[in-house]
């Protein structure tokens, strides 16, 4: 997928990009990557939540709960290894996507194909005529899994990983040096306590109207971080 930026978008277009696509006030997160860590912690939770209805509805106790699903764990009577597939996803993607900041699809490919290869041995080693389990929430719980890591990859590979290149190169094309001179500015300025502003060079002509509005989302940047370090 072509992530270049042509000119003749508009400003509310190439502002909405770089938005979503720069790391927020903390550095850390871009919009669309923290919404991508949102979703893989609904993956784990939704999948938590279809297992406790599975097993409220064959009247199942807490007891009976950890020794038949936990305990006693067998791929063919047991339907909680689905959810340690789930927690399993959670952990690796937010590790990798959320801590370390990967900009590769490597490894939600790789969580994506290991989690539809055991979801599809677990249909034929499930024994299905003495499942003590409700079978329709029983196969709802298979298919919303792997439905939601397929989702998970096609959110990295087309929207997250697109949207912070789109950012970046923005940026420097754009303002190339604007940001190295901000964040030296903002140093200065903490060290001094001096309440002073960096006030950005002139863009050419056809580039002023998304290099105001550039302007102003930096400034709001740096007076949220004087206010913190304040």
């Amino acid at each position: 997928m072509s992530t270049n930026v042509p000119i003749s978008l508009s400003t509310a277009r190439l502002l909405e990009y770089y938005v979503a696509g720069s790391r927020g006030d903390d550095g850390r997160l871009s919009h669309v990557r923290r919404f991508f860590c949102l979703f893989c912690l609904f993956d784990f939770l939704f999948t938590c939540l279809l297992w406790l209805i599975c097993l409220v509805l064959a009247n199942h106790t807490l007891i009976q709960v950890i020794e038949q699903q936990i305990r006693d764990y067998s791929i063919h009577s047991s339907i909680f290894d689905v959810v340690l597939l789930a927690a399993s996803r959670f952990v690796s993607l937010l590790l990798f996507y959320g801590l370390i900041h990967m900009n590769h699809w490597w490894v939600v490919a790789l969580t994506t194909t290991s989690s539809c290869a055991f979801l599809v041995a677990k249909v034929f080693f499930y024994s299905w005529e003495t499942s003590q389990a409700n079978d329709t929430f029983t196969v709802t719980l298979i298919l919303s899994s792997f439905v939601l890591a397929w989702s998970e990859l096609w959110l990295l590979d087309s929207r997250v990983i697109p949207r912070e290149r789109q950012a970046a190169e923005i940026e420097s094309r754009f303002f190339p040096h604007e940001r190295t001179l901000l964040i030296s500015r903002s140093n200065r300025s903490n060290e001094d306590g001096a309440s002073s502003f960096y006030s950005p060079l002139p863009s050419p002509t056809g580039e002023r109207s998304f290099g105001s509005c550039w302007e102003r989302t930096q400034s709001k940047r740096l007076e949220n971080r004087k206010t913190r370090n304040g």
